[in-house]
């Protein structure tokens, strides 16, 4: 059922043309509707930045949730050195456990958790985030797979449509899916936590005829 998804190195998406436009990027942690994890602090500090319209996009969407109910962030802009080590772990990790796959079936599974280094990546535009839902104590709400979990650890749990997950996860990615959408930004299928506003898939997804943010490097 999952046969005509658009992956994030697909032709017709790296084919649209970047017109930058000069937004800065904008700590998060700045903005109070927004609950931030630590997750990924020991990776890389700037893990908290984000584009100025993701940013207004974020408190916009964080404070059409229920009471009680707020965006748990986990990260935002991923410069491309740090996308490349995400990208050669996970690939080694098919690699190993899928000797049988060649090497275009191995580019395209790791696709599906982590976009390659070279394809200007969502998350080094500082358009992409990660993020969850969580109650008011920081409690993160059941979503049917944590946000880090990968395809390959979860079977296609992580697939946002995923028909395997329980009533409660899928009506929580379901509140996720509203209050995102309703602000543009637009959802990675195999990854029902990375949204993106501004970049390549975006752009592919929203039908515009180009992306508005190239890669910052920090």
């Amino acid at each position: 059922m999952f046969d005509d998804i658009v992956l994030i190195a697909d032709e017709r998406v790296l084919q649209i043309p970047i017109v930058e436009n000069g937004e800065p990027l904008v700590d998060v942690s700045a903005l109070p509707p927004i609950r931030l994890s630590e997750r990924r602090a020991g990776l890389y500090a700037g893990f908290r930045l984000v584009r100025q319209s993701v940013a207004e996009k974020l408190v916009a969407a964080a404070a059409a949730l229920p009471s009680g109910v707020s965006l748990f962030f986990e990260e935002g802009h991923r410069p491309v050195w740090l996308q490349r080590q995400y990208y050669d772990r996970y690939r080694g990790r098919l690699s190993l456990a899928h000797p049988e796959w060649d090497a275009a079936r191995l580019a395209l599974e790791t696709s599906k958790y982590v976009a390659p280094p070279g394809i200007v990546p969502p998350h080094s535009t500082g358009g992409a985030v990660d993020l969850t839902l969580c109650s008011a104590e920081d409690v993160e709400l059941d979503m049917g797979t944590t946000s880090d979990g990968s395809p390959a650890d979860s079977d296609t749990l992580s697939y946002t449509f995923s028909p395997q997950i329980s009533e409660a996860a899928r009506q929580n990615r379901a509140l996720l899916i509203e209050i995102m959408s309703a602000q543009g930004f637009v959802n990675y299928p195999t990854e029902w936590w990375h949204w993106s506003y501004g970049d390549r898939y975006w752009a592919y997804q929203t039908h515009q005829t180009n992306a508005l943010y190239a890669t910052i490097e920090r």
